[in-house]
């Protein structure tokens, strides 16, 4: 589901807020999904799930995180996505030490081994810890503007290292 201004709540990630905590944070990932859009505009490229902005995503698991992907290529079979990510810190099951997020951006490149499995190569990680909601939102901000300044270089570039 896209985030909004109206909505879905985002306390389902960040846990409970205050009415002034949520609009702030709100405002925040409203911010980094305009990013996001206008990173996709300026590849041409296909924006998560919904077309634009930041998603709530729900894994079936259970598991909700705040995230957004921009997919650009060179051709259908070399694609690149960015990716951005927003989660609590026990999403992937550790419940050890303190509640935290984790934010992350990834570059995934698609797989160029002869032959071809199919799949994408993670080629690029980069990830940060936050501990408040507002140092997790600003973490978001960075996270997105790490994603533009990754998407600003040569597609080919990353593609090439899908193989690797």
């Amino acid at each position: 589901m896209t985030i909004t201004i109206d909505g879905p709540m985002l306390e389902g990630v960040l846990g409970w807020m205050t009415d002034e905590q949520a609009g702030a944070a709100r405002a925040g990932v409203l911010a980094a999904g305009q990013r996001l859009d206008a990173v996709a505009k300026r590849l041409r490229g296909r924006i998560g799930w919904h077309g634009r902005g930041l998603e709530m995503h729900w894994m079936p698991s259970g598991q909700l995180s705040i995230w957004g992907s921009v997919e650009a290529g060179l051709d259908a079979s070399r694609m690149v996505a960015f990716i951005v990510e927003l989660r609590p810190s026990w999403y992937f099951g550790d419940r050890k030490g303190s509640p935290g997020w984790e934010i992350a951006v990834d570059v995934e490149a698609d797989c160029q081994h002869s032959p071809d499995h199919g799949s994408m190569h993670t080629v690029f990680e980069w990830t940060r810890s936050a501990t408040s909601v507002e140092e997790s939102i600003a973490c978001l901000s960075d996270a997105t503007a790490v994603l533009d300044d990754l998407a600003s270089r040569p597609l080919a570039n990353w593609v090439a290292k899908g193989g690797r």
